[in-house]
């Protein structure tokens, strides 16, 4: 068993899943609908297009496909402080893609694969479970993120 793998996995796993996601347009569409986000703004018909056009925006802006982000939402603080989340996003998925290259090449060479898939998977349960904790209350922590 390969300790080293045992831990990797459950990262490679999240942080390439979060990858995902963070490109996934339609996941944020069904966000803003699920969370009745243009009912609560009270937005019309109009507004919520553009709320989808911003929203898509930002999405290409954050993920590198836009070197720039023209909206008209933020203003400069929040025009600065979404260069430092692009930055922080661009470093992540490098990292995803590293950590699955070398989970599969330390996985490739290990002898006891199927071990430490197993203990792998045993990890990546508790691991989850705790950050599954964490998001029970997303705000306090997501608040004490930005302080």
């Amino acid at each position: 068993m390969n300790k080293i793998t045992v831990v990797l996995i459950p990262f490679a796993i999240l942080l390439f899943s979060f990858t995902i996601v963070l490109k996934d347009i339609d996941f944020y569409n069904n966000q803003l609908i699920d969370n009745k986000v243009a009912e609560k703004l009270n937005l019309t018909e109009s507004q919520k297009e553009v709320l989808k056009n911003e929203m898509i925006n930002i999405i290409l802006y954050l993920t590198g496909k836009k070197d720039t982000l023209d909206t008209e939402f933020f203003g400069n603080q929040e025009n600065i402080h979404m260069e430092d989340v692009k930055k922080i996003i661009a470093t992540v998925i490098k990292i995803s893609y590293a950590l699955i290259l070398i989970v599969i090449l330390l996985l490739i060479f290990d002898k006891e694969r199927e071990k430490t898939l197993r203990i792998a998977g045993i990890t990546s349960v508790i691991i989850y479970l705790v950050a599954g904790l964490i998001f029970l209350n997303f705000d306090y922590f997501f608040v004490k993120l930005h302080e």
